[in-house]
């Protein structure tokens, strides 16, 4: 049984062929019971039904349909509604089962039709699919890599507060024996200096008392310049550990105290041995430490790049290139070691000029310190490098450390010596210091 749907098209042929009858002032031709449907324009489930039968059972209207639909075919043979509408209407032998036929293979072309927009429309998705899948995959990659550098960067972090927390047990221990060693000095410096004073020490035993003294002054000069190494050391920790780092800052603050406790305590230990030496009581070198102004070093040294302390050339043409910089230059310290087989008179000349041509060369502000206030026939009235004599009695290390002392904190300084007593104390008060020998390969 063919459905009325399935005949919709022929269904709706026959309507417009009684209603262009009705245009044609043909009415009395059309069916009586398609009159009432002349004015639709698509047919219902009912109009469907009422055309249908009116077709079936008047032959001659239905015969009428079959011609006027067979003189406007161009083809002998149609297919799809026309097809169905040329059987249905002109009802040979076997209609019934061709029009099932043509249905069938109406159906299934529609079917293949319905799969191939299907097919198309599941690609486009599939694609979009796709690219939402690689960005995804792109968004995950950027996220596995943030989180990749954040575990780093907390690595990284507790790494450096493991090491300042190792720094800080570091820096007490140094602590401690610098107190134990400045007891030492104290006790030596008295010992020294009573037996001096009370002549109970021959000749050669005094010569090794003093000789006693020097290497002790030496062995305190060693760790006084290990003790401000170590001070470098942690406040370059500090300078690079992320923040917030909550573990981290306390232990270096405690660590970077201590140190300079450690560095107070070993240079007022360095003073009294000196006193020692030089035949001063200890009692007056301790109490000229205790008199004098406590200044702890508020002046940071400048960073090297690479971490380097300053012995070599390169680290020398960076420090006399920094903006404002002020290079104290301990004058017969670098002129003995540029120039040692010349006389004395003739090394402060050869280093005068050297420091007059790095002048002119980098507009580096010098100050060149010499021992001696009663050098015969010099002047100090140079016009590009400040030539200074320390005044009778004081030694040029003094000076030195004076000057550092004088000028302001935010004053970046650079000292040029070997004496490593003279280096451990500047560096105290917070300023860099580059030796002879690579001072003097850097300005030639």
């Amino acid at each position: 049984m063919i459905a009325d749907e399935q005949l919709r098209d022929v269904l709706e042929f026959a309507l417009a062929a009684a209603q262009e009858m009705e245009r044609h002032k043909m009415r009395e031709a059309v069916p009586r019971p398609l009159q009432p449907l002349l004015k639709f324009k698509r047919l219902n489930r009912a109009g469907l039904a009422t055309v249908r039968r009116v077709v079936e059972e008047d032959e001659a209207f239905r015969g009428a349909l079959h011609q006027g639909l067979v003189a406007g075919q161009e083809r002998e043979d149609g297919e799809g509604a026309d097809a169905v509408a040329m059987l249905w209407l002109g009802r040979p032998e076997g209609w019934e089962d061709e029009i099932a036929k043509v249905l069938a293979a109406e159906a299934e072309q529609k079917r293949v039709d319905r799969l191939a927009i299907e097919e198309r429309s599941a690609s486009k998705r599939l694609e979009a699919a796709d690219k939402h899948v690689e960005r995804l995959r792109a968004e995950l990659s950027d996220a596995q890599a943030v989180l990749v550098s954040e575990r780093s960067r907390h690595a990284a972090a507790e790494q450096r507060a493991d090491l300042a927390e190792r720094a800080r047990a570091s820096v007490e221990r140094q602590l401690e024996e610098a107190r134990s060693e400045t007891r030492r000095a104290k006790q030596q410096a008295e010992a020294a200096h009573d037996e001096t004073s009370n002549q109970r020490l021959a000749a050669g035993g005094e010569a090794a008392s003093r000789q006693h003294l020097e290497a002790e002054n030496e062995r305190l000069a060693l760790r006084l310049e290990e003790a401000l190494r170590a001070r470098v050391e942690v406040e370059a920790i500090g300078q690079h550990v992320p923040r917030p780092a909550q573990r981290v800052d306390p232990a270096l603050a405690v660590a970077t105290e201590a140190l300079r406790e450690a560095v107070k305590e070993l240079s007022d230990a360095t003073m009294l041995v000196n006193a020692a030496i030089s035949g001063v009581t200890a009692r007056e070198a301790e109490r000229a430490t205790r008199q004098r102004p406590v200044r702890r070093a508020q002046r940071v040294p400048v960073p090297i790049p690479g971490g380097r302390y300053g012995d070599d050339a390169e680290v020398v043409r960076f420090l006399v290139g920094v903006p404002n910089i002020v290079v104290i230059v301990d004058g017969y310290n670098v002129a003995k070691t540029g120039w040692p087989d010349l006389e004395l008179a003739v090394q402060r000349d050869r280093l005068v000029e050297a420091l007059e041509n790095l002048v002119r060369r980098a507009g580096t502000r010098i100050r060149v310190v010499f021992d001696g206030a009663d050098v015969v026939g010099w002047t100090t009235a140079r016009r590009l490098v400040n030539v200074q004599f320390s005044e009778a009695g004081v030694i040029a290390d003094n000076t030195i450390r004076e000057v550092v002392s004088a000028l302001p904190d935010e004053q970046p300084i650079v000292v040029v010596s070997s004496d490593r007593e003279l280096v451990a104390s500047v560096r105290a008060l917070g300023a860099n210091t580059v030796g002879s020998a690579p001072f003097l390969v850097a300005i030639r």
